[in-house]
């Protein structure tokens, strides 16, 4: 059953923000934040591709934060997104740990000392161990 509203945290670690469901079709989900404004939005796509059940093959889950901005001199509409895309083999050779130890893993890298240096095209390097708000399990 799906929720009616999501609220995350923003980079400060203090401000939440609530999305709304916009929209919800079959495993397909949208998101507007509640504060949207026509020159500056926030979304949330949701995306289960899902196998039949009982089928083999892989199920795909697909997370996309969105940010469109209106710039003030031109009008026209500038997009910031994040994806995140989660693949579930339906094989029990890859465990349900495998696949939560790789999200852990994820989540760990997404720090600020790993995005700082990857959004600007470099391989980061060091110990990005978080005890913290990155780390799922104190989630």
């Amino acid at each position: 059953m799906s929720a009616e509203s999501i609220t995350a945290t923003f980079n400060d670690g203090t401000t939440d923000l609530v999305f709304n469901r916009q929209s919800l079709t079959g495993f397909k989900s949208r998101w507007s934040g509640a504060n949207n404004v026509i020159t500056d939005r926030r979304f949330i796509d949701i995306d289960h591709q899902m196998k039949p059940t009982g089928a083999l093959g892989t199920d795909t889950h697909l997370l996309t934060l969105r940010q469109e901005k209106i710039n003030s001199t031109t009008g026209a509409s500038v997009v910031a997104s994040v994806g995140l895309v989660i693949k579930v083999p339906r094989d029990t050779t890859v465990s349900t740990t495998n696949v939560k130890d790789l999200i852990a893993l994820t989540m760990c890298l997404m720090n600020h000392g790993f995005t700082d240096t990857f959004v600007l095209g470099d391989t980061p390097s060091g110990d990005f161990h978080v005890d913290g708000p990155y780390n799922p399990v104190r989630a």
